[in-house]
């Protein structure tokens, strides 16, 4: 039974300064999911999960929520409900 994903990062990518963390990072996790984000340390786990729970803004990209954008470029404050 396929539907849209409750939650999706777009073509993220995240930058400190110069320091390139995330590059094009997408990952839709559809309902019922379980997912693991596996990977050496400093390859930018945690700071995509932060993108995702809003605690982080994306560079560059967006993430959406059940269809709607909730966090994007430039957004000051991400869309919280």
């Amino acid at each position: 039974m396929a539907g849209a994903p409750i939650i999706v990062a777009d073509a993220v990518s995240k930058k400190f300064g110069e320091h390139q963390v995330l590059t094009r990072v997408s990952l839709p996790v559809m309902e019922r999911d379980v997912v693991c984000i596996v990977g050496p340390s400093g390859s930018g786990k945690t700071t995509l999960l932060r993108c995702l729970a809003l605690l982080e803004t994306p560079s560059e990209g967006r993430v959406v929520m059940q269809g709607r954008p909730i966090s994007t470029p430039g957004q000051e404050t991400p869309v919280r409900q």
